[in-house]
């Protein structure tokens, strides 16, 4: 994957909800209004993906990038 072999390139935070929608971030993490959709990006991981979750912080790897890695 590209997250292992130092081509990974920054990206945007965003929002995913349950359903999959993908949204810009809420102006505060309490914030009860979602941010705006983002119609031209998908809900796909890519490997090296970080995923907040309620707080804790996860690092999504592809088998790929984890056969890839050291």
């Amino acid at each position: 994957g590209q997250f292992c072999g130092g081509e990974a390139q920054c990206g945007f935070w965003r929002e995913v909800s349950v359903g999959g929608g993908v949204f810009s971030l809420r102006e505060s993490r309490s914030a009860q209004q979602k941010g705006n959709v983002v119609e031209d990006e998908n809900n796909i991981l890519q490997d090296g993906t970080l995923i907040d979750l309620c707080g804790a912080t996860l690092l999504w790897r592809s088998a790929e990038g984890l056969a890839k890695s050291p």
